[in-house]
């Protein structure tokens, strides 16, 4: 099970039913363009079914008070199907990458 690596009680609850949590790899920024590149090259797809993260897609937006500064920085609010995705296709990676490349 990959959990957010931040969810520390909810990971520790985890191993006490008996699950082995792993760290999420949360690299935002990189994995934010590993998603975005495997959708603008059309080897990333949303079925219909997944109604919280269509709905969260759109509204998803970079902060401005950290653009100000020079940094790239989602902003935090309604976005846990996005991040949901993010973690599962850079965990996932391995399983992926030699059948889907990034490379059109």
């Amino acid at each position: 099970m990959v959990v957010d690596p931040s969810a520390t009680s909810f990971k520790v609850q985890l191993y006490r039913d008996g699950w082995l949590p792993v760290d999420a790899d949360n690299a935002v920024i990189d994995r934010i363009r590993l998603v975005s590149s495997l959708w603008h090259i059309d080897r990333l797809k949303i079925h219909k079914s997944c109604k919280g993260l269509l709905d969260e897609i759109p509204g998803y937006s970079w902060s401005e008070s950290h653009a100000e500064k020079g940094e790239d920085a989602p902003v935090k609010a309604d976005d846990h199907s996005a991040d949901a995705l993010r973690y599962a296709v850079a965990t996932t990676r391995a399983l992926w990458q030699q059948r889907i490349p990034l490379a059109a």
